[in-house]
């Protein structure tokens, strides 16, 4: 299965998401939410965008 960030679409679930970026992945959002309705809180444009928006971890 290709799992490149461009295999995901609006409809993505976070549930989805976290199972390939980790449990902490859009944090303080239920897995049934979508990737569209994140991104449009963050303000992102894309998840590439919004992926690029999160703290590095040491």
């Amino acid at each position: 299965m290709d799992t490149t960030n461009s295999n995901y679409t609006p409809e993505t679930t976070v549930g989805e998401l976290r199972q390939r970026y980790g449990r902490h992945f859009a944090e303080g959002h239920e897995d049934q939410e979508t990737l569209g309705k994140v991104l449009g809180l963050a303000g992102a444009n894309s998840l590439e965008e919004y992926l690029q928006r999160l703290p590095k971890t040491a």
